[in-house]
């Protein structure tokens, strides 16, 4: 016979804890972390967008892009789980035509490393801002303003403080490979975006804009290289 006091309770978990468990659902590892990061900043309507990559992610990823940025007042709200400005109603589900809507992506980075985003809207006269989270603890909230418009991203020490998720992590090479493959599939789909790359201590490598539909310049860079 069962009685109750042998029953385990239930309880709800934590909301820090929620967090961490959905971090790890919408970031697998590093590469994820690259494709939602770069979506963003096509969905900002970004034509040049710089990352830099050190130790295959784990230790930095860095985004920066001359998108249409964002306001002071709207900056907290981007890292807020299931904030979004794609969707105002349920009908808006079948009108997309952006990369993510949920949401997630940003609350789920916050929730599992150390991010610091600087952001200047296109209105250069309206305040942007700095906001710094720590594994999903916000530290610093500031107005700011900046001569360019766009978003900067720095993502430092992904999984800190979720050590459970290194266990997917797979060699530096794999992590490497895959890495590799999502930057690619980002240049040869969006040719009309100038992209640079910098790995490490290595020379940056920039991928100059052509004309939106002229694949094979692209192509070409990408197997000749180009750096500066």
């Amino acid at each position: 016979m069962i009685t109750t006091n042998t029953l385990d309770n239930i309880e709800l978990l934590p909301e820090h804890i929620i967090d961490q468990i959905k971090a790890g659902q919408v970031l697998e590892r590093p590469a994820s972390l690259i494709k939602e990061l770069i979506e963003n900043s096509i969905d900002a309507k970004a034509d040049e967008i710089s990352i830099q990559i050190i130790d295959n992610g784990m230790e930095l990823i860095s985004i920066e892009d001359n998108g249409k940025g964002m306001s002071f007042k709207n900056l907290p709200y981007a890292f807020l789980r299931h904030a979004t400005s794609k969707i105002k109603k349920y009908e808006d589900l079948f009108h997309l035509h952006s990369y993510g809507f949920r949401g997630e992506a940003l609350a789920s980075i916050a929730a599992s490393s150390r991010v610091t985003c600087q952001t200047q809207p296109r209105n250069l006269n309206e305040d942007g801002g700095k906001l710094i989270i720590n594994g999903g603890v916000e530290e610093l909230l500031i107005p700011m303003k900046n001569s360019t418009h766009g978003t900067s991203l720095f993502i430092k020490n992904l999984f800190y403080n979720t050590p459970a998720r290194l266990k997917f992590i797979k060699s530096k090479t794999s992590e490497r490979i895959n890495l590799k493959k999502m930057l690619t599939s980002f240049l040869l789909s969006h040719p009309e975006i100038q992209f640079s790359i910098k790995w490490d201590d290595k020379e940056k490598e920039v991928y100059k804009k052509t004309d939106q539909n002229n694949f094979e310049d692209r192509f070409k860079q990408i197997v000749f290289g180009k750096k500066k």
